[in-house]
């Protein structure tokens, strides 16, 4: 079960890009097969790496996934992208000194979600484009859609539209 948050929250939540540095964006999975769904779905999640510890001079770095799996009629496509980021202000170094890695993705999510959200789909509208017999039954929304964050220990996840 999910909670939805205030859209005007998570803005407010958004980081200025002069805070955070892009260290890596990478293609992590694209797929695209039969399936025997009978539902058509869209879920686009985002979730915390670990990362090995950066020394205590430089900015902490984080990574996150940004997962997309679309079902449609008979047809599944999904598509995995990470980011690795190194973060350069305050809140960055309250972010790491708890070292929850869900708290990662409340933070930083928001900012993220963006980047993440054109590389994936990006990726799987070719994977669909590509994939005999799917071509014209595989619709990968042009706008992002909800996210759903991973949730802190004992509460619920949330999902939001960052937009």
């Amino acid at each position: 079960m999910t909670a939805r948050s205030n859209p005007d929250e998570v803005k407010d939540q958004s980081l200025p890009l002069r805070s955070t540095t892009v260290l890596q964006l990478q293609t992590v999975r694209v797929i695209c097969q039969p399936q025997d769904m009978e539902e058509d779905f869209v879920q686009w999640r985002i979730s915390p790496v670990e990362v090995q510890m950066a020394p205590e001079e430089t900015a902490p770095i984080h990574a996150l996934v940004g997962d997309l799996a679309v079902g449609a009629g008979e047809w599944f496509v999904g598509a995995t992208a990470s980011i690795v980021f190194a973060a350069s202000d305050d809140e960055a170094d309250e972010t790491a000194m708890r070292e929850e890695l869900s708290a990662v993705a409340q933070q930083y999510g928001p900012w993220a979600a963006r980047l993440l959200w054109d590389h994936v789909s990006a990726a799987a509208r070719t994977a669909a484009a590509l994939c005999h017999g799917s071509v014209g039954r595989i619709d990968i929304p042009g706008d992002m859609p909800d996210i759903t964050y991973p949730s802190p220990a004992g509460q619920t996840g949330r999902t939001t539209n960052d937009e």
